[in-house]
């Protein structure tokens, strides 16, 4: 908890330290582009026999993660940056066979991480404050965050984002920045027409606000560890769906089903904190312990489209409302290669 304050202090206190910007001089220095490619993959398995006296349960685990970035600093003004990962993991463990208890039968694989994110980044100037303009897009290899089924790249996140930027220091090895703008938030999502799962629909809906972003990266210890935390706060202004919203709460009120009002949930603002602490071992070999800390109250891609059966969008509300904030952490030993 300790390390994790310290981190919540250097994001949201660092931008009030001093207004000096400091940035090597070849950062700054109009060149031609500058690529990365970083590849990595985390294993674990272990098996035991029927037999085995301890009553331990065999796993086994994998996780492949790859981050590109391609960086060009245009003129002593203008850089544009632009960043794509990628990750996806499979876990599975033994577990009693239902017929034959004192057997082991591996259970179905379930996924425990998955990430596509593509980022790109212009920012002018090099005074105190610099315009910039930023679009996200973020999606997923394979959604299984309804019970009924799962869905291929779904939802669809475009993100544009408008604003004023702030480089408190920006080196090779170093990087601490804020950034405030106007965010513009288009959700493209499959969800499902009945309860059994067997009909689907796509719809979209859109909302914008304002957006906060403070990144820090930096190594310590001797470039022994390097941490990189990343804290993006939303506070939506608007909603295109919002009307969808009060008539589920008319509708279920008429029908007599119990449940919290909805219709002020889009206007919950949302946290996405995300830290990566990575002890280097060797060229090879790294530790990396990953903490993120989300808040979203109301996913703003939930299908409560009046067309749709109430019981459906009982359904799709329970899926997409989430009053507590989620958390996730790991902890891996992985084998990373740096391409270029």
């Amino acid at each position: 908890m300790r390390l994790l304050a310290t981190l919540m202090s250097i994001l949201l206190l660092g931008p009030l330290l001093g207004s000096g910007v400091s940035r090597a001089e070849d950062e700054v220095t109009p060149g031609p582009w500058q690529f990365e490619m970083l590849a990595g993959l985390n294993l674990n398995q272990s098996a035991f026999s029927n037999n085995w006296s301890g009553g331990d349960r065999g796993s086994y685990a994998w996780a492949i993660k790859s981050d590109l970035r391609a960086e060009r600093q245009f003129t002593r003004a203008f850089n544009w940056t632009n960043t794509l990962s990628l990750a996806y993991g499979i876990t599975a463990k033994q577990v009693p066979k239902p017929d034959k208890p004192q057997e082991k039968v591996w259970d179905h694989p379930q996924k425990s991480d998955d990430q596509i994110l593509l980022e790109s980044t212009a920012r002018w100037g090099q005074t105190s404050l610099n315009p910039y303009l930023q679009f996200r897009f973020e999606t997923q290899f394979l959604d299984k965050s309804d019970p009924r089924g799962a869905f291929n790249f779904n939802p669809l996140r475009f993100n544009e984002v408008a604003g004023i930027t702030k480089v408190f220091e920006k080196t090779e090895k170093r990087e601490i920045l804020t950034r405030l703008g106007f965010s513009l938030r288009e959700n493209v999502a499959k969800t499902f027409q009945d309860l059994a799962g067997d009909q689907t629909t796509t719809s979209s809906t859109m909302d914008g606000g304002l957006e906060w972003q403070s990144i820090a990266g930096f190594p310590f210890s001797k470039e022994r560890f390097t941490l990189n935390s990343r804290l993006v706060l939303f506070l939506p202004v608007f909603y295109s769906a919002k009307s969808d919203l009060k008539a589920f709460d008319q509708d279920r009120i008429d029908a007599g089903i119990p449940g919290d009002a909805v219709a002020d949930y889009w206007k919950v603002p949302s946290a996405d904190w995300q830290n990566t602490l990575t002890a280097k071992i060797t060229d090879l070999m790294s530790v990396n312990l990953f903490f993120q800390l989300v808040y979203e109250k109301f996913d703003s891609s939930t299908n409560l489209n009046p067309d749709l059966p109430l019981d459906v969008r009982a359904a799709n509300a329970d899926v997409g409302i989430r009053k507590a904030a989620q958390w996730k952490q790991t902890l891996a030993l992985s084998l990373s290669y740096r391409f270029f």
